[in-house]
């Protein structure tokens, strides 16, 4: 049984668990990310990108559309080559859909926080940070929900960087002033259904930040301003930062990332343990060998699949 595996058990019996597994042959760059759906491919038209501002909501501000370079996101890594992503489109899909249904009741009662989705890891490097990415991007495909993609890794600020807003200000800037209207820092893009938040000014008391009144009076104002909306958190790795671990308290949806034949399996472990059992929780494998040769793909006994790099 492959660490992974061990890791998956050790959800299964502790945590109400949907695992997401892809497959990534190594004969493939390391750092290669899964894709998003692709527009037919009669169009020249890039994915994603349209043609008319992104149409400004109560919480956006009314400045120009921030331009989603997906040249430079795919020479950076956090975007797969073009050849691919038709290929592992349906793999995101299924990760995408079961958090929709759960953030909306789509096939039930919708979970408390569903809306609320943090995408997270043990360790540095295990890809949470292009999995929030491509996730919030598959979702902005949607025709009956939008999202906002909140930068919350303050310390790393990845997101940021690969976005161009890494000196906006954002998230800390926010609990800092709580006068503050959100409309500030929330950043409509070009992207039909994409908004994103920078992590902003860096703060010695971050963690003390998120576990704060005015956080959680946040992301209540957030949710609720747009009820059809789902907030992705790329968070900090769980076992780096005590943020995250705070965080984690405040989401519905939590997506935990784990470098298939990378991250060790005490690091899974003791990441599962810091998470509160009664949160819905999902697993995503990322870099996992395929089995069958180039292209296949390995499936758990969870209902979707799927994986991201970072």
């Amino acid at each position: 049984m492959s660490i992974i595996e061990k890791a998956i058990g050790k959800m299964r019996d502790g945590v109400r668990t949907a695992a997401a597994v892809a497959a990534v042959s190594e004969s493939r760059r390391r750092h290669e990310p899964v894709p998003l759906p692709r527009a037919e491919r009669h169009r020249e038209t890039l994915p994603y990108v349209v043609t008319r501002q992104a149409a400004v909501d109560d919480c956006v501000s009314p400045s120009d559309a921030l331009h989603i370079d997906f040249d430079a996101l795919r020479a950076a890594g956090a975007l797969p080559p073009e050849s691919l992503e038709r290929q592992l489109a349906d793999e995101y899909r299924r990760i995408k859909w079961p958090v929709l249904d759960r953030a909306f009741g789509r096939e039930g009662a919708a979970i408390a926080d569903g809306t609320l989705v943090m995408v997270t890891s043990a360790l540095p490097g295990d890809g949470k940070t292009c999995t929030a990415l491509n996730l919030a991007l598959s979702i902005a495909r949607e025709r009956d929900s939008s999202v906002l993609l909140i930068d919350a890794d303050v310390a790393r600020a990845h997101m940021g960087e690969l976005l161009g807003i890494r000196a906006h200000p954002g998230l800390t800037d926010l609990l800092v002033n709580p006068g503050m209207d959100p409309a500030a820092v929330v950043l409509a893009t070009d992207v039909d259904g994409l908004r994103v938040m920078a992590a902003g000014r860096r703060h010695d008391s971050v963690p003390e930040l998120i576990a704060s009144q005015r956080m959680r009076d946040l992301i209540v104002e957030l949710a609720t301003r747009n009820r059809e909306r789902v907030i992705i958190f790329d968070s900090s790795p769980l076992l780096a930062t005590n943020e995250s671990q705070v965080l984690a308290k405040l989401v519905g949806q939590i997506l935990l990332v784990v470098r298939a034949n990378g991250t060790p399996r005490p690091a899974v472990e003791e990441a599962v343990a810091l998470l509160d059992r009664k949160k819905n929780v999902g697993l995503v494998l990322n870099q996992l060998r395929a089995l069958f040769g180039l292209g296949s793909y390995y499936s758990s006994d969870y209902n979707y699949r799927g994986g991201s790099q970072s």
